[in-house]
């Protein structure tokens, strides 16, 4: 793939099997970290639930076993390879309680008020001046008293010991891909506040 095929795709880096598989392990650190949270905030037996911007379904899956056959997981994804891999997944799972829609990040399709609530991993970043539009939208969907989980990523924070040239230059060139897409690479500092 070009820089310009990357530069223009829906994903920074391209779904292949071995980036499912990066996805893989996010999840597992989720789980080891966050699942009490997850329940906490509303992704329990019953919920009626979105993942926006659920990308291959890693999580959708996991969140949907959460809700259980009573629940409804509802996975939005605008790239329409990553929402074939998703539909593939939960398919295999056997999870009737999944549906997976195109839709954007600040367009969902989604009703007002139909979720209990709404889940969106590692979207902002992505999405440069969109953000406040997105995070509208999104508190949109929830009922009254619904939650919406948020998790971002902070690049700038990132630490490497010891430091390696190759690595710092990789993240250099990252970082410059994502200034040219204009992404917020501040985006956790800039909403933190």
């Amino acid at each position: 793939m070009t820089p310009d095929q990357t530069e223009n795709s829906s994903y920074t880096m391209a779904l292949s099997a071995s980036e499912v598989e990066r996805y893989q392990l996010m999840l597992a650190d989720a789980l080891s970290h966050e699942r009490e949270t997850w329940v906490g905030a509303g992704f329990a037996p019953g919920a009626r639930i979105a993942d926006v911007g659920c990308g291959p379904g890693v999580i959708l899956i996991e969140l949907a076993r959460l809700v259980g056959p009573t629940g409804t997981a509802t996975g939005v994804e605008r790239d329409p390879e990553a929402r074939a891999v998703a539909a593939d997944a939960a398919s295999r799972q056997g999870l009737g309680n999944v549906r997976i829609i195109d839709g954007e990040a600040d367009a969902t399709g989604l009703d007002d008020g139909s979720c209990d609530a709404v889940m969106m991993r590692h979207v902002l970043l992505h999405n440069g001046p969109r953000a406040g539009a997105i995070i509208s939208h999104l508190a949109t969907l929830l009922r009254p008293g619904g939650s919406l989980y948020l998790v971002e990523t902070d690049p700038l924070g990132w630490r490497r010991d010891p430091d390696d040239a190759d690595i710092t230059e990789c993240y250099e060139r990252w970082f410059e891909l994502m200034r040219r897409r204009h992404n917020d690479l501040e985006i956790v500092r800039n909403w933190a506040d």
